[in-house]
């Protein structure tokens, strides 16, 4: 077997191959096979005879394949000798295609074809591209062949019905009815990037409950709100409306100094009408009496 050759699905293409004497040693330079002589297996469903005979190249021979036929995703040519006794050994070459979307390999391409026109912005593409409108949004087209060949643009809407590409600026050169396309997708384009606004929602809106790698944030911020939850009901709910009440009730129902949850020790006093609570393992003097700060 000779290949696999891969070549552009949809497109004329051209197999360079070679026969061998029936010893399968040497090269058979002129078994110029003919028609009669080569037949296509198209996607392993219908067999046909070849268009084309090869062409003589001195120690091999060529074959044009026409574009009807590469418009599958895979071609198998049968190169047998049809005299008798055979002259050269029979063969076969395989053909995969590539760059379209029904090819074999579409590698990246998501439509193809060759315009029906264009304009400053816009390039109608083939009539049998999708009707969906918008379906190319953000994705790059390209034109391959004909008429502005190299250019390059992002679409910005894409219109089902008409098959009209926009395209984000202007061309260089117009599309017109002999420039071919390839449309692909941006990368660039394709990622949805979380905002700030979102990431910060994520973080607030994580659970406590799966952390617990040691002296993590995490596992710090867990023990303070535990410490929180034993140290609410020591307080008590103050009862007056105004600062200096509220601090009075709280001092009321608080000791100078107490424990919480066996890990934090609070100091607690009303310093200039403030209400101060320091927590962590202070001395027993960490306020001196009378309500002076140290």
């Amino acid at each position: 077997m000779q290949g696999p050759f891969l070549r552009e699905y949809g497109q004329d293409a051209t197999i360079n191959f070679h026969t061998f004497e029936i010893d399968g040693i040497d090269l058979r330079k002129d078994s110029a096979p003919g028609v009669a002589d080569l037949f296509m297996l198209l996607d392993e469903a219908v067999e046909v005879a070849s268009d084309n005979a090869a062409t003589d190249e001195g120690r091999g021979y060529s074959l044009v394949i026409p574009a009807v036929d590469m418009s599958n995703k895979r071609i198998t040519i049968y190169v047998e000798d049809q005299t008798g006794p055979k002259a050269w050994l029979d063969d076969v070459i395989y053909i995969e295609t590539t760059d379209h979307q029904d090819a074999m390999h579409p590698n990246g391409v998501n439509e193809a074809g060759t315009a029906q026109s264009g304009g400053a912005s816009v390039i109608r593409l083939r009539s049998g591209a999708s009707a969906v409108n918008d379906l190319f949004l953000g994705q790059i087209v390209t034109i391959i062949a004909g008429t502005g060949i190299g250019q390059s643009r992002s679409c910005s809407s894409y219109d089902g019905t008409l098959k009209d590409l926009s395209i984000s600026g202007t061309w260089a050169t117009d599309p017109d009815v002999t420039s071919r396309y390839r449309l692909h997708s941006d990368a660039v384009t394709e990622i949805t990037v979380p905002s700030a606004a979102t990431n910060a929602d994520a973080v607030c809106d994580e659970l406590l409950a799966g952390h617990s790698i040691a002296d993590s944030l995490s596992v710090h911020l867990k023990d303070t709100l535990a410490d929180t939850a034993n140290m609410q009901p020591k307080i008590g709910t103050p009862v007056t409306a105004d600062l200096v009440g509220d601090i009075a009730a709280v001092k009321a129902v608080l000791p100078t100094s107490l424990t919480v949850g066996g890990r934090i020790k609070s100091a607690i006093q009303v310093v200039n009408g403030r209400l101060i609570i320091g927590t962590g393992n202070f001395p027993d003097d960490v306020f001196r009496d009378g309500g002076a700060e140290t």
